[in-house]
């Protein structure tokens, strides 16, 4: 279970950081694998004015493929019905001796209406002093089976705008940013920044009004506040602020809050307070956006913390992870009735990495495991169940 925070809090916030790579081999089973198309020529116009664009209107697909790190450590599909899977890279590369490169895969996310697939890709090229890498952000287009790239640069974080086929990314901060612990060069400061996945055109999309560089960006469901971290200090996360493009205004809490979710109409969120280690004293939250009416949503603990919350689809209901024990061994999935209270605690693992809602809010999927055995399983909410898909990690349902 540690894995996971460190992950979530160390590798997306400092200077983009290096992805995770995987360390054994996987044989896959189910369908035959298309061979995606790799483009990698893209039309890039850097422009000075926020970009719009209408909403996407693209039929719902008939089977919602779920995206995951497989632990062969390359970018695949399998269909959540059938499990049959489908590989859309196959160049991963890990660290051995006799390794002239290193290729890894991380963080796929689909964009609202299912027809973009983003994953970052890091290569690395051996020389001297160890390797040299560079960055990229590929996507799949499922229409077309075709994939390409879409930035050259290394992210600190990215998200979908809902509706759109826009991709809010954070810029890795320059290695000069951090002057002191807590002090930084604001000169260096970079904010968040949009390119679109039909054009390739790039805009900076909120600037740093606050002199902090803007990592970890995230948006509500329903597309008007894009939330992100002011980057203050090397490790844990920085203050929760975020932009509200229906009052055109940057709003700074000037605190740490840890993970959040946002309700499905923005108008309030939970969050967890995990900001760095767990101190044990970590609860799940709700609060109104002006930030009032705070409660406290999960159970009070005895040598445990809750973390990481999710809201549903609809709205309904939250999930969350609770570890019980200093020694951090187990972590159990729960489920709560926003409007009850009613708490269920759906399973147990050791490490759970990743997890997040099935596209219909009926299930959960979780990927957890033994480091470095991690399978994708998907859990019914209705019964508990819980179905094995694939091996590997991060998976993300197509919606």
């Amino acid at each position: 279970m540690k894995r996971l925070w460190l992950a979530l809090l160390f590798t997306p916030l400092l200077l983009g950081g290096c992805a995770i790579l995987s360390l054994i081999p996987v044989s896959s089973s189910g369908g035959e694998s298309p061979t995606p198309v790799i483009i990698t020529e893209m039309p890039v116009e850097v422009v000075t004015e926020v970009p719009t664009a209408e909403p996407v209107p693209t039929e719902a697909p008939s089977v919602h493929w779920i995206a995951f790190l497989g632990s062969d450590g390359n970018i695949w599909l399998v269909n959540p019905e059938t499990t049959q899977q489908q590989q859309l890279t196959s160049d991963a590369q890990t660290y051995s001796d006799a390794s002239a490169v290193v290729v890894s895969y991380n963080t796929p996310a689909w964009s609202s209406d299912g027809r973009y697939l983003a994953f970052d890709r890091e290569l690395g090229t051996r020389i001297p002093e160890g390797y040299d890498f560079t960055f990229s952000t590929m996507v799949y287009d499922a229409s077309t089976g075709e994939i390409r790239t879409l930035l050259e640069e290394n992210t600190a974080g990215y998200a979908w705008q809902p509706g759109t086929h826009l991709l809010a990314y954070a810029r890795s901060a320059d290695p000069n940013y951090f002057v002191t612990r807590g002090g930084v060069d604001s000169a260096l400061a970079t904010g968040i920044w949009t390119v679109d996945a039909d054009s390739g055109v790039v805009a900076e999309l909120v600037q740093p009004e606050a002199g902090y560089a803007l990592v970890s960006p995230q948006w509500s469901p329903n597309g008007q506040i894009l939330s992100f971290n002011e980057l203050i200090y090397m490790e844990g996360r920085g203050p929760f602020a975020f932009h509200d493009f229906s009052a055109s205004s940057y709003v700074r809490w000037e605190e740490s809050i840890g993970s959040v979710a946002w309700m499905p109409d923005a108008s309030g969120l939970l969050y967890d307070m995990l900001n760095y280690a767990p101190s044990y004293e970590e609860r799940i939250h709700y609060i109104h956006r002006d930030r009032t009416g705070s409660v406290q949503i999960s159970p009070d603990m005895v040598d445990g913390y809750a973390f990481y919350p999710l809201v549903s689809p609809d709205g309904s209901t939250a999930a969350y992870l609770s570890a019980q024990g200093m020694d951090n061994s187990m972590t159990t999935v729960v489920v709560q009735d926003l409007a009850t209270g009613e708490r269920r605690e759906l399973a147990t693992f050791t490490q759970v990495f990743h997890y997040d809602w099935a596209v219909d809010g009926a299930s959960l999927l979780v990927s957890a495991g033994a480091y470095p055995d991690m399978k994708v399983m998907q859990i019914s909410l209705a019964d508990g169940m819980v179905k094995v898909l694939a091996g590997g990690w991060q998976a993300a349902m197509q919606p």
